[in-house]
């Protein structure tokens, strides 16, 4: 038997896959290490010019409209530690991603 390998496009993860995932913090600080460790070992590299959102550390959401992921995934798992990041198409584009998250006040 032979396994396919596929990309996963336009999706948020139910909060039980959530849950199944390490809690690597409730941060933004949690979430942008995260994301510059999956892009620098290229797990990112099928997202490159899309968006994706890390919850926790964790990659849980990917859209090409970087509004409406921010928009949908604050709605499914609420604003406190959720960050939508631009994948940029080179490494050299890391000094100017996009970043979109709530910022309590």
């Amino acid at each position: 038997m032979t396994l396919g390998i596929i990309t996963l496009q336009e999706f948020l993860l139910s909060h039980e896959e959530l849950a199944a995932m390490p809690d690597k913090g409730n941060s933004r600080d949690a979430n942008k290490a995260g994301f510059l460790h999956d892009f620098s070992s290229g797990r990112l590299d099928r997202y490159k010019e899309t968006f994706v959102a890390y919850q926790r550390g964790n990659l849980v959401g990917q859209s090409w409209d970087g509004k409406l992921l921010f928009k949908e995934a604050t709605g499914y798992y609420g604003a406190s530690s959720l960050t939508v990041f631009g994948v940029p198409k080179e490494p050299s584009g890391l000094t100017n991603v996009v970043e979109m998250t709530v910022i309590k006040r």
